[in-house]
């Protein structure tokens, strides 16, 4: 671990929980900041958009971590995104290619093997995030239910390489605290460098799901605040809504 370690001082591991995020939500007033709960299994994990995120115990990575970050807009927004590229680099250190699609889905060849799923909590002047981090180590394509199987994976399906938990915990962890500490330093350039590097449809034609109608276009960055900028023929569209969703995994395969 880095010398500066934030995340991850302290670690509470549960055999099941309904969910790393709900058990530190529950507790997040009497928890110090980078406190760390992790679950063989989870009851009711959660993807992005309400979404059930099926886990497999032993075969999954799951955790969430505790944040004080500044009561900025943009900084919060950051804060949902660069976990997942942290995840990417300290995969990338097990020499697997690991991708992002916006705003915060970690992709290996086309399929996604994870996600983050960040939660705010405010009062006054001050801010709490809990970010959840699910990750598929070692299941085969079969350990997916029928309609996941075309658009989900996991490290091993994808590369044929078994992660252990804690070795994958490890690396994880020390990429969080160095992007931690990177963002805190450098701020919204750096989330915005790191992000682009690892973003597999950089360029691409893609399809947003609005709440008006979808937008069609080529993703052509992220701004200052982590928001989707995508220009077509018409018109250039900033989507600032988190919960819109990117179509077409197989622009990242």
């Amino acid at each position: 671990m880095i010398k500066e370690a934030i995340i991850g001082r302290q670690i509470i591991r549960l055999e099941t929980v309904d969910s790393t995020n709900e058990h530190l939500k529950r507790h997040a007033d009497l928890s110090d900041e980078g406190t760390v709960v992790i679950a063989d299994r989870q009851t009711e994990g959660r993807g992005r958009r309400g979404r059930t995120w099926i886990d497999h115990p032993g075969k999954s990575l799951l955790f969430s971590f505790l944040l004080h970050p500044k009561a900025d807009q943009a900084q919060l927004l950051l804060n949902m995104m660069w976990p997942a590229v942290a995840v990417a680099e300290a995969l990338a250190k097990f020499g697997t290619d690991t991708f992002v699609k916006w705003p915060n889905d970690l992709l290996i060849g086309g399929r996604k093997v994870g996600g983050v799923l960040a939660e705010t909590i405010i009062s006054g002047d001050s801010a709490r995030m809990v970010i959840g981090i699910g990750l598929n180590l070692n299941q085969t394509l079969s350990d997916f239910p029928q309609y996941l199987t075309v658009k989900a994976g996991s490290v091993f399906s994808q590369t044929g390489q078994m992660l252990g938990r804690e070795e994958a915990l490890n690396s994880i962890l020390e990429q969080l605290n160095a992007f931690y500490l990177s963002f805190q330093q450098k701020g919204a350039f750096f989330v915005q460098q790191k992000w682009m590097q690892k973003c597999c449809h950089i360029n691409k034609t893609v399809t947003v799901l609005t709440a008006k109608e979808p937008v069609h276009g080529v993703f052509t960055s992220i701004d200052e605040q982590g928001f989707a900028l995508i220009n077509n023929q018409e018109n250039a569209h900033r989507i600032t809504n988190f919960s819109h969703l990117l179509l077409e995994e197989e622009l990242c395969s």
